[in-house]
Order: structure tokens, then C-alpha cells, then sequence
């Protein structure tokens, strides 16, 4: 297959505010790509394989802010709209509910016939969610000769399809995602010990899914990693 190319354009504008404490960038951003490369139907093929599919754009807005309204605390925000689609996908595998139909003559009597394959063209890209978002909090508070840092952070996304044939039945819908922590550290932060929870809303998305082959009908998704704790130690030099 061809290489894959992508022409990219952005305008954005970064600044500070309230006496440096808030920090903020906000863009504007569109990438076209061609000789998109990704799994498809070739000819009569029965299987998929990595092809060259045609276009696809990807446009949208973002926005971060990183506030301090005190010293110690930092408040982190982002937010990005994204418009990913494909603008030419023929040839896609087809879903579980089956194939197009078409009419085609066959001994002179029209007849409907499944094609093999689905048009994705105009249909968002896999992974790709509208929304997508995080809100975060740092604190830093000295403590005798040490330095205790809890903090955060949500991640959130709309629902997005995580399969290459845009299978109904594997879309994931939106979620947010909860992390934590708390550190400690000497003044001089030589060295850093850490309790951390990743996921503690214990949320499980697909992180990918596709047909099962050698299989009518099957279906089948790769999930992500539940709640995890763990104990974290760090030496700086």
C-alpha cells in the first residue's frame, strides 16, 4: 500500500492573565489526510486487509487553562470539539446485520443481490469522539520538612465506534475516567513516595473491537484495565 499523507493547519492564541496566575491557549485546527491507510475489503477478498481507503478530515476547536488563584493550588481544564470523518471509504467490511443490497439482471429478471462490502464514506472515523474533556486539581502544602501533593484529574469523551467497519453493536458510549493521587517528597524533593488509584470510577470502555473470524456473526472487543492502586517510589538525581 501507498504511504499515507496529511496536510495540517492550525491558528491558535496563547496567553497569561490575572497577574500570570492563569495560563490559557486556545486553537483552531484542520488536517486532511489522503491515502488514508486502514483495514478494508479489496476486490472480492473475504478477509481484511491494510489498504489505501481514499480521504478523510479531521477539524475542530480546542481550549486549556491552567489557573493558581493561590499559591500551591493549580487548577488544570481542557476541552476540544472534533469533526473526524471519512470523506472517501469504500470497500469497508460489512456489519453484523449484513451487507447493502443492490439490484442487479440476472437471466434478464432484476433481483436483489448483498454486496460485499459497505461505503463508510461521510461516517466518523474509529475512536473518534466529539467531546472530549479533562478538569484537574494539584495542591501542594508543606508539612515540617516535607511537601504533601494531592491532586486529581477527570478525563471525559463522548461516545465514539472503536471497530473499522463502524459496527452499531461495539459502540461505546461516553464516559469519565477518575485518577488520584498523593505524594510526598523532602523540601529539597530528592526523593518521592506516591499512593495512586487510576480509573477509580472502575469504568471499563472498549478500547477496540472487530468481527470474529471464522465465525457467523461473531463479535468480539478488547476492554480497558479496571481500578487500579498502587504504591509509587521516585529518587531524583
Amino acid at each position: 500500500f501507498r504511504p499515507e499523507k496529511a496536510e495540517s493547519f492550525e491558528i491558535g492564541l496563547k496567553g497569561l492573565a490575572f497577574d500570570n496566575r492563569l495560563s490559557f491557549a486556545l486553537a483552531a485546527f484542520r488536517t486532511t489526510f489522503t491515502d488514508l491507510q486502514t483495514n478494508a475489503f479489496v476486490g472480492a477478498a473475504t478477509v481484511s486487509v491494510v489498504t489505501n481507503v481514499g480521504k478523510a478530515s479531521s477539524e475542530g476547536v480546542e481550549a486549556e487553562f491552567h489557573f493558581t488563584p493561590v499559591d500551591g493550588l493549580q487548577i488544570n481544564m481542557s476541552g476540544a470539539y472534533t469533526d473526524a470523518k471519512y470523506l472517501q471509504f469504500p470497500g469497508a467490511a460489512c456489519i453484523r446485520a449484513g451487507c447493502p443490497t443492490t439490484t442487479a439482471i440476472v437471466g434478464g429478471v432484476p433481483q436483489t443481490v448483498s454486496l460485499i462490502s459497505q461505503d463508510l464514506s461521510h461516517t466518523r472515523i474509529i475512536f473518534s469522539s466529539k467531546w472530549s474533556g479533562t478538569f484537574g486539581v494539584e495542591y501542594q502544602a508543606p508539612v515540617g520538612d516535607y511537601v504533601l501533593n494531592p491532586g486529581f484529574i477527570v478525563v471525559g469523551r463522548s461516545g465514539f465506534n472503536p471497530s473499522t467497519n463502524n459496527e452499531p453493536l461495539l459502540r461505546q458510549h461516553g464516559y469519565a475516567q477518575l485518577d488520584a493521587h498523593i505524594d510526598l517528597k523532602p523540601a529539597n524533593g530528592f526523593w518521592t513516595v506516591s499512593l495512586f488509584g487510576r480509573n477509580l470510577t472502575d469504568i471499563q470502555y472498549k478500547e477496540f473491537g472487530d468481527a470474529v473470524p471464522l465465525t457467523t456473526g461473531g463479535l468480539a472487543s478488547a476492554l480497558s484495565r479496571g481500578r487500579q492502586l498502587g504504591i509509587r517510589a521516585a529518587v531524583n538525581f
